[in-house]
């Protein structure tokens, strides 16, 4: 509650000062952009052991791709002074089924990764979801150059992340065999404030209309704790037999990284429309290893050291964004 209070506090504050000032300039910027990120060159997470090969085959999922967008507030202050709020969402999903041979039932190939239960499944499904959402506040100095307008700014950025790892492991049964399955489902959440810094740059084309900008940003966050919780139920020909749970939580800084490049086109004096390609990274917020059977009950990870406790959330993608000046 006190990070969110202090977040909200500085927005603001930062609103405040920019109105204040924004009758000396030129006042407001408006922009909006959304595209189709990646996430799938990071986090994979394991969710089966394939038994049948030698050596054992490790099964895993990456993290897929999904919609990305950003909603940004400048204001132009006098000498040259910018005030800028932003926020951004990604969010990406996927998910995967392994069965050693479909056409064989009761194969009992597989052997959970995830989950809290030990024991031999005929085929297995998960499902990832992963959500991170930055708050920035700014205050910036803009330079202008002979052929391109620099701004250097510092700030804060509030970080949120979420992760849910969903995994069925099903003993397929004909009736006169019943079996158990597991239905695994855990949890990954953090947030954490700290200061942002980074520049950006607008270059116009010549007289063409067109134009080249491009932003990065380093914010390092100082606070915030990572809880993970497991939640597996287990079944027998559809009826619950147990529950076991298990839980973890560590302290995290984690390093953020942000960039974007851009063309762009001016509709109007007031109105711009670009194409452009994101990255962002956020170093050590993942957790990719096994937990089935956890070395001590009720906790993580699990005994084959598979995956990390310390692994980047990363997306990357074309998007297209719209500014207005008011």
């Amino acid at each position: 509650m006190k990070k969110k209070t202090y977040f909200t506090s500085l927005m603001l504050a930062s609103l405040t000062i920019a109105s204040q000032s924004v009758l000396a300039d030129n006042g407001f910027e408006f922009s909006l952009w959304g595209g189709r990120l990646s996430a799938d060159g990071s986090g994979d997470i394991p969710y089966a052991r394939e038994t049948s090969t030698a050596p054992n085959r490790i099964i895993d999922q990456d993290l897929g791709r999904g919609m990305a967008f950003g909603i940004a507030l400048g204001v132009n202050m006098s000498n040259n002074w910018v005030v800028d709020l932003g926020y951004v969402n990604y969010h990406s999903k996927e998910k995967g089924h392994y069965d050693t041979n479909p056409a064989v039932v009761n194969s009992c190939t597989l052997r959970p990764v995830q989950g809290l239960q030990s024991d031999c499944y005929d085929n297995a499904g998960i499902k990832n979801d992963s959500k991170l959402q930055n708050f920035d506040a700014a205050i910036g100095k803009r330079f202008v150059m002979e052929k391109a307008n620099i701004v250097a700014y510092g700030g804060l950025r509030y970080l949120k992340f979420n992760q849910n790892i969903d995994v069925a492991y099903h003993y397929t049964r004909p009736p006169s065999t019943p079996g158990f399955e597991e239905f695994p489902d855990r949890d990954l959440s953090y947030s954490g404030i700290g200061p942002r810094i980074g520049a950006k740059f607008n270059a116009p084309l010549g007289n063409s209309g067109f134009f080249v900008k491009g932003d990065l940003g380093l914010a390092k966050m100082l606070t915030g704790e990572r809880k993970q919780k497991i939640v597996a139920p287990r079944t027998n020909a559809g009826v619950l037999i147990s529950t076991l749970t298990a839980s973890d939580e560590d302290s995290m800084r984690p390093l953020t990284l942000d960039a974007s490049l851009q063309l762009g086109y001016n509709l109007s004096q007031a109105a711009q429309i670009s194409l452009g390609w994101r990255y962002s990274r956020v170093n050590d917020i993942l957790d990719t290893r096994d937990t089935n059977s956890p070395a001590v009950a009720g906790t993580l990870p699990g005994p084959l050291g598979i995956g990390s406790a310390h692994e980047d959330f990363v997306n990357k993608g074309f998007f297209v964004e719209f500014n207005l000046r008011m």
